[in-house]
């Protein structure tokens, strides 16, 4: 089991939360193909 450590941001809008979610998508869809991953 891999842990996938989440970004620490402030969000202040809609399109701040949909970039921090695009990102986190990217950082556990990379360490998945290694295993499963905890967040």
């Amino acid at each position: 089991m891999q842990p996938v450590t989440l970004p620490r941001r402030l969000l202040r809008s809609e399109a701040d939360l949909e970039a921090w979610l695009a990102e986190v998508r990217s950082a556990v869809l990379a360490k998945l193909s290694n295993g499963p991953v905890q967040l």
